[in-house]
């Protein structure tokens, strides 16, 4: 788990993918998929898109990180929404993936300070990229 989170320990965690990416972000992850899984469980971590059509999720956690990779032919339900009053944007993502089902809640910020300068560039690329999955 990192302490400080910043650009260069964003890119460094999605090279561990081994795959160009493009527009990284940052986010906050929630891992809905398990029978006890609970809004309680947000972690940070970070997102991206390949050429390929792959979306890459990296979580951080106490206990370890994962590493998830997403194609559109995986996805049954993606809910985009921007939040009332907030810079951020939620996705819901929901499918199935080598036989396990998965629903992931991604918060988007648009904004994250110094750490991360081309976090509003990136975010509505992101997000644009996600809308062709709809």
């Amino acid at each position: 788990m990192h302490l400080i989170s910043n650009e260069d320990v964003m890119r460094g965690d999605l090279a561990k993918f081994g795959v160009e990416y493009r527009s990284p972000c940052y986010i906050s992850i929630n891992d809905c998929s398990g029978f006890l899984a609970s809004n309680a469980g947000i972690r940070p971590g970070f997102a991206a898109y390949t050429d390929d059509g792959y979306l890459l999720i990296y979580i951080d956690g106490i206990t370890g990180a994962a590493q998830i990779a997403i194609t559109s032919d995986n996805v049954t339900s993606l809910d985009i929404k921007k939040l009332p009053l907030l810079p951020e944007h939620s996705i819901k993502i929901k499918g199935i993936q080598d036989g396990n089902k998965f629903y992931y809640k991604l918060l988007l910020p648009h904004k994250s300070g110094k750490s991360f300068p081309s976090q509003k560039e990136n975010t509505a690329d992101l997000i644009s990229f996600l809308e062709y999955w709809k």
